[in-house]
């Protein structure tokens, strides 16, 4: 890495810690899911450290330490011909949904354009749309749950009208087990879309009943 850099007329400064003793972004391990507190104390530690723009060749190292005061670039972004000094610290990464979707169009780019194979036709529940504010947002984000999960379980229970209907404030909570955890979705109509209020999981299963994966 610091090989390249310099090739390409880059001044290294090399940080307090580095090499061997370099520390960790707070994902390492998991860490950011076991522990979110110390893994967000963690990222900050870091980003303290940093007085210069700084690179990483870690995705995530350059996505939890990147934001819009502590510049973080990936390696790969000083050599990629769309990329400029313009726009190579482009503050904070992706979420975890965005990660997922830029997954899937590159399969799908490398389908069409490398492999020359037709790519898989996509899922009737990819059509919803959904709408929700950045709070809601922070919390998906927290809990690990992406929007493919979410409108999974917003089409199966618009599909086979399996939900509850808060009375007060007419939204609705339906709830999908897929696989092995259980989604349950807060949500309400919204123009052509769906506003989701809150969502969270779990892994219990209450035998005795129809899997709320199978329409009744």
């Amino acid at each position: 890495m610091r090989s390249l850099l310099t090739r390409i007329g880059c001044t290294i400064e090399e940080l307090e810690l580095s090499g061997s003793l370099a520390e960790c972004c707070g994902f390492g391990g998991l860490q950011s899911t076991a522990n979110p507190e110390l893994s967000d104390d963690i990222v900050a530690k870091r980003q303290s450290r940093l007085n210069l723009p700084a690179v990483a060749y870690c995705a995530m190292c350059r996505d939890r330490l990147g934001n819009e005061t502590t510049h973080v670039t990936h390696l790969l972004d000083f050599f990629l011909p769309l990329n400029t000094p313009d726009n190579l610290y482009r503050g904070t990464g992706p979420n975890l949904s965005e990660r997922r979707e830029n997954r899937a169009r590159l399969k799908k780019e490398l389908e069409e354009e490398i492999w020359h194979t037709a790519p898989a036709p996509g899922e009737p529940y990819e059509s919803i749309h959904l709408v929700m504010d950045e709070e809601v947002r922070s919390l998906l984000e927290q809990r690990r749950i992406l929007d493919i999960d979410l409108q999974r379980v917003i089409y199966h229970a618009e599909t086979y009208k399996r939900a509850f209907i808060n009375q007060d404030n007419g939204h609705i909570l339906a709830g999908l087990r897929p696989v092995r955890v259980t989604y349950w979705v807060e949500y309400s109509k919204e123009n052509d879309g769906f506003r989701v209020h809150s969502a969270y999981t779990h892994r219990m299963l209450v035998t005795g009943t129809d899997s709320l994966g199978d329409p009744a």
